[in-house]
């Protein structure tokens, strides 16, 4: 059923019907991609049926052609405008990924609370009776032994032992909200994550 000024079914079927793979082809040697090449005809087909009735039947095949060769051009412009979005969204990911991860690895997270920690040891040692204090610095900053402390201070190795245990237990209430951070470090100086 021929229309006037248009194309009529029975021809746009043979044209389909006769040239869809040559023209799959063809669109695959533009595109490299046989989907997309299959979807570039097939749409230049459906938006010719939709305009079959203004497109001259004698001019359909020149017009499908000229259609499918605009589309391959469409598609790879549009493939390349894509592909440089695509690409630069990843090199800002992959940057963006790179300063956490260096800065991460050059972040050690107990550095970050020493002199918290410290203020803290310094506080707590100032409020201490000074027998106490003077324990713990003999044995924790000189490095002396219960005995020697004992006898430099002339009191027993028990009363020592029993000093210095009241300040490890007061220090460590204190700085138990650091325990977190100590305890990730040591696991990550042992884990290697390569």
């Amino acid at each position: 059923m021929e229309r006037k000024g248009g194309c009529d079914e029975k021809l746009f079927r043979q044209a389909f019907n006769d040239n869809r793979e040559m023209l799959e082809r063809l669109a695959y040697f533009s595109v490299r991609d046989r989907e997309a090449a299959r979807d570039i005809v097939s749409n230049v087909f459906l938006k010719l049926w939709e305009m079959r009735e203004s497109i001259d039947g004698d001019r359909l095949m020149p017009y499908i052609y000229v259609s499918v060769k605009n589309a391959c051009v469409n598609y790879r412009r549009d493939s390349a405008s894509h592909k440089n979005v695509h690409d630069n969204i990843r090199q800002r990911e992959q940057s963006a990924m790179e300063f956490y991860t260096k800065a991460m690895e050059s972040c050690n997270p107990a550095e970050l609370y020493v002199e918290d920690i410290l203020g803290i040891c310094r506080d707590r040692l100032e409020n201490y009776p000074p027998l106490l204090r003077l324990v713990y610095i003999k044995s924790r900053v000189d490095g002396m032994s219960y005995k020697e402390i004992a006898e430099a201070l002339d009191i027993s190795v028990k009363k020592v032992d029993n000093s210095l245990q009241a300040v490890l237990k007061d220090l460590r209430i204190a700085l138990a909200d650091y325990l977190h951070a100590f305890i990730l470090a040591a696991l990550a100086s042992t884990v290697n994550l390569s």
